[in-house]
């Protein structure tokens, strides 16, 4: 993965964040043509993605997506002519996806682990948020199997009301 000079991260963010991802959102709202999110679901995997994409470019290690943020990636790659150019806009280069990390043996796979535990920390001492899978992937407090499930939902600042969809970083793309 390419690094980004430091003065050009300022630059890239904005690009990144004027990205417009509209259309992809409209196929993973589709029911049958994409995953069937609603509008504000969209908007939320659309933020985490865009976050993932800067967090992609400013740091060298490989940077894991789970769940949302991998569908939202895998929709706009499958716009081709407008991944390229966003990506040529964006970073000057084709930002490729790897998708059989952690998947070639046991070594392979802790590798992987390690680096979805650091992309959660750089996620949130980046941004200031956990990073979560924003509840589309039907993941919340019940089905969570967090020990503190409940009132705590295992990760420091989570909290759960019972309907709110919580994090499981284990559950990753």
């Amino acid at each position: 993965m390419k690094v980004a000079m430091q003065g050009d991260l300022g630059k890239v963010k904005a690009t990144i964040l004027n990205l417009d991802l509209d259309p992809i959102k409209i196929k993973l709202m589709d029911p049958e043509e994409g995953k069937g999110w609603t509008r504000e679901e969209a908007d939320r995997a659309e933020v985490q993605y865009k976050r993932f994409l800067y967090l992609s470019v400013k740091y060298p290690q490989a940077i894991v997506p789970h769940k949302i943020v991998d569908a939202m990636w895998h929709a706009h790659i499958l716009d081709t002519r407008k991944y390229a150019e966003d990506c040529e806009k964006t970073f000057g280069f084709f930002l490729h996806h790897f998708p059989y990390f952690g998947m070639r043996g046991p070594n392979d796979a802790a590798d992987l682990e390690k680096a979805f535990e650091e992309t959660c920390r750089l996620y949130q001492a980046e941004f200031g948020d956990l990073y979560v899978d924003t509840g589309i992937s039907g993941r919340t407090c019940d089905s969570c199997g967090g020990d503190s499930c409940g009132s705590s939902c295992g990760w420091p600042g989570q909290k759960c009301s019972g309907d709110k969809t919580i994090v499981n970083f284990r559950h990753r793309a």
